[in-house]
């Protein structure tokens, strides 16, 4: 028999650190075959679970116990590695929320719609922050701003108010956030813009690709991101994209400092604005690149059924059989474990875990 505890950031003990040590505690008296700790987003180790991994850590070379101890994040390479603990890091986003933008997308437009507004819209760019409490994202709007470059573009930003910033005016841009993955639908505002300037979800030293960078491959459009150093490469030779190097030059990738990267990206932005300057030269450019468009859009297709390489303990430890009982903490954490187990391939419907599946009671008294 064998015995798995599965977390996941749904779950409200977590969450707390006044109830971590009852988990150790929890794990200590049942002695689990496995404890996977499964985070659908990056960030969620660092504000969430890195105290966790310790107290287990701890508790696994105290105890002397065979317990497998597991994290598993889309990116946790950046986190301190314990000993005692198994990290296995995706590296490349959420297929699940590549699917569900997608699935939006088909809702909402065609094909034609989006060629159409990618070669006669009226905006030379589009720029959605969401979160602008991330410096990658606060000094991209400055250099928008310094250079003159926010009418030619969309731009959204959720602004804090301690973000101090040197010649953006957060007046100047909508009150209604226009993330693509929020909303319901893929805002017409967007798709005016010809190349999106992707603020990903970390500008360095992290490498991470998210639903962000999806958004303008699914609506067939240019990009540049902004990121630590070589994302862009890193897309194209880890995954299969391929960069729009017709227009332009990617040499900005390899540096090192993120004020020199931003500067450089809005300054071929900038000289784009001339180049597209009329409706014909627009249509012109983007029928150059359109088959680069069109090849990321189909390996994006490929990649909403990615299995991860370095996923092979996970999909062993992680089966459906007789001989597997899954125990969860809390009952809402099930849809979650549903969404790890499509990620990795495993296509189960997680309600037939019922049967095997002893969630436990746990909370604070």
């Amino acid at each position: 028999m064998k015995n798995i505890l599965l977390l996941t950031e749904r779950d409200k003990s977590i969450k707390k650190i006044e109830l971590l040590d009852k988990i150790v505690e929890l794990v200590d008296k049942k002695r689990f075959d496995y404890v996977v700790v499964g985070l659908i987003y990056e960030w969620e180790y660092d504000h969430i679970c890195s105290n966790l991994a310790v107290r287990l850590n701890k508790w696994k070379e105290d105890s002397n116990c065979n317990t497998t101890i597991i994290f598993f994040a889309p990116d946790i390479s950046h986190a301190e590695k314990l000993p005692n603990i198994t990290y296995i890091s995706l590296n490349m986003g959420t297929p699940s929320l590549f699917t569900i933008l997608h699935n939006r997308l088909k809702q909402e437009h065609t094909f034609d719609k989006l060629i159409f507004k990618n070669a006669n819209g009226n905006k030379i760019f589009s720029c959605l922050n969401r979160d602008c409490k991330k410096i990658h994202r606060i000094k991209t709007l400055d250099q928008l701003a310094k250079h003159n470059m926010l009418n030619q573009g969309t731009v959204s930003a959720v602004i804090h108010d301690k973000v101090n910033f040197e010649y953006f005016d957060p007046e100047c841009v909508p009150k209604t956030d226009l993330d693509c993955f929020k909303l319901k639908n893929v805002p017409d505002e967007y798709l005016e813009g010809f190349v999106d300037i992707v603020t990903e979800t970390s500008g360095g030293p992290v490498t991470y690709f998210s639903e962000k960078v999806a958004r303008p491959i699914y609506t067939l459009k240019p990009f540049l991101i902004v990121g630590p150093p070589g994302i862009n490469h890193k897309l194209c030779e880890e995954y299969g994209f391929k960069l729009y190097d017709r227009v332009f030059d990617y040499s900005f990738d390899k540096l090192e400092n993120l004020d020199d990267r931003i500067l450089y990206i809005i300054k071929q932005v900038k000289w784009l604005s001339q180049v597209i300057n009329t409706v014909e030269r627009r249509q012109k450019l983007y029928s150059e690149i359109f088959d680069i468009c069109v090849h990321n859009y189909n390996v994006a297709l490929k990649f909403e059924n990615y299995i991860p390489k370095n996923s092979e303990q996970l999909l062993e430890i992680i089966s459906n059989d007789k001989n597997t009982h899954f125990h969860f903490i809390d009952q809402s954490s099930i849809n979650i474990i549903e969404e790890i187990l499509n990620k990795l391939g495993i296509n189960k419907d997680v309600r037939k875990f019922q049967s095997t599946t002893h969630c436990i009671n746990h909370k604070q008294k």
